[in-house]
């Protein structure tokens, strides 16, 4: 499936030519990787890996997340991305839904308008989902608002040197994620966090990885859990979630956890926490 996802993409009209596709570039951490694989292993970890039914959909989800939305290329577009996941998510369970291979030549924009009420009808019931919670605070994590890049670069040493956080190496992409101050950047660390190291271990995580359904493998780990990334957007929604494995697993590059399990491991509600301000 990859392959025939790396075909689409570069025939995509991009502005970039299968030259540029498939000349490998320097990576934060130094590693060399074509623009093509990294681009074609997101969007298949962001979606075709949790919903592979999706896969009928492939021409228009490519050209609507790489060719739009910029997915593996920029970060201008997350809280978009995270949207289009939602809507995806809606044709999926829609029966009436007659798109063809290509989502009808939809953009993001005319799919948004479609499902924009359902779309605040899920968002609000996430918020009375995460305000019904009976929370305790949990005494192991700490949350750290990230003022500018130097508060943030301190935390990219404490990241796997193969998939370090892009946000704590670089300070363009710190700014980008940032948005000129449109988003708010957290990290949640455990307290232990510079201490653990060994990845596939799980320990202390074994309960809340039950209580939140995540089976028991990586990223969903230790070590993974011990520090968070969490940009949230200025009406208080998260937009992009990653792990300490940031995109060592694709599958959960950008949403690691949902606001309820974030909720739930902090023992504090999301939105009033993690608020833009």
């Amino acid at each position: 499936m990859k392959g025939h996802l790396q075909d689409i993409i570069t025939n995509l009209e991009t502005g970039h030519d299968t030259k540029w596709w498939t000349s490998p570039r320097r990576m934060a951490g130094g590693r060399m990787v074509s623009p093509i694989d990294f681009v074609a292993d997101d969007l298949d970890g962001y979606l075709f890996d949790e919903y592979p039914e999706l896969e009928y959909w492939q021409q228009g989800i490519a050209r609507i997340a790489v060719g739009e939305l910029q997915i593996g290329l920029s970060v201008k577009h997350i809280k978009e991305l995270r949207l289009f996941k939602k809507i995806l998510r809606l044709i999926l369970a829609d029966r009436s839904n007659c798109y063809n291979a290509n989502l009808n030549g939809e953009t993001f924009f005319s799919l948004y308008s479609r499902y924009v009420n359902e779309l605040k009808e899920e968002d609000q019931a996430l918020r009375q989902k995460v305000s019904s919670l009976q929370l305790t605070p949990n005494p192991y994590y700490s949350i750290k608002k990230i003022r500018d890049f130097d508060d943030m670069h301190p935390y990219g040493i404490f990241t796997p040197s193969s998939s370090p956080w892009c946000v704590a190496d670089s300070e363009r992409k710190y700014d980008a994620f940032a948005a000129n101050g449109e988003n708010s950047i957290y990290v949640v660390l455990h307290k232990d966090y510079q201490n653990i190291s060994e990845p596939g271990a799980y320990g202390y995580c074994l309960p809340y990885l039950q209580q939140i359904g995540k089976e028991v493998h990586s990223p969903y780990d230790g070590y993974g859990l011990s520090m968070i990334l969490i940009v949230v957007a200025q009406d208080g929604s998260l937009i992009y979630c990653t792990s300490r494995w940031n995109h060592s697993f694709s599958h959960a590059a950008h949403d690691f956890l949902d606001e309820w399990q974030i909720s739930l491991l902090i023992g504090k509600n999301f939105y009033e926490t993690f608020n833009y301000s």
